[in-house]
């Protein structure tokens, strides 16, 4: 396992591990969403976790997960602060529960390392270490939203009043606001009444 040295290594890795929940968060069938997630947290952020398929989760336990990751990011896109979401601060409880489990020692530099992650990692713990590592960057709250056209969790490469998740959905919506308005209508009718639209 890798460790982050500089600050913007870890801000990359904490980037990282929003893109692998908003991957979740987004995902069609969370059995999928779930098994994509374990791959993309071994593969990208390099924990020393089980794949997915020697776990053995039962969709029970995935859909749990899913239900709480979709409160605790509405609480904390809601929210002044993060520490205004009781939600997230009970992960933080979780998290302080689990912390400090597993012991890594760095050869290069003979260091130990503590992580909130390991091999014996259930997928609660997956979740909770990915969503702590995520909000250790504080700016990162700002960067989470919801798309106003398909209703999919984005996150943002920079803070700002973001609306949508694409110029895909920014067209989409806007197109069927006109369409709902009677706007689209109208200006047909006139370019067909001035034979430019045939």
């Amino acid at each position: 396992m890798e460790f982050a040295r500089t600050k913007a290594e870890q801000e990359r890795k904490a980037y990282k591990c929003g893109v692998v929940l908003i991957g979740f968060l987004n995902s069609e069938k969370v059995t999928i969403g779930a098994k994509e997630l374990v791959d993309k947290a071994i593969d990208d952020l390099d924990l020393p976790i089980k794949p997915l398929i020697r776990v053995g989760l039962k969709k029970r336990i995935i859909s749990d997960c899913y239900s709480d990751l979709v409160d605790i990011f509405g609480h904390v896109i809601s929210c002044r602060q993060l520490s205004d979401s009781k939600k997230f601060m009970h992960y933080m409880d979780m998290y302080n529960a689990i912390g400090n489990k597993w012991m890594y020692i760095d050869d290069e530099d003979n260091y130990f390392y503590y992580s909130a992650i390991g091999e014996d990692s259930t997928f609660d713990d997956i979740i909770i270490y990915l969503v702590i590592e995520f909000f250790r960057i504080k700016r990162h709250k700002e960067l989470i939203g919801i798309c106003s056209s398909c209703n999919k969790y984005h996150l943002y490469k920079q803070k700002g009043n973001h609306k949508f998740c694409s110029n895909k959905c920014r067209n989409k919506y806007h197109g069927d606001k006109r369409i709902a308005s009677g706007k689209a209508a109208e200006y047909k009718r006139k370019r067909r009444a001035q034979g430019l639209d045939m």
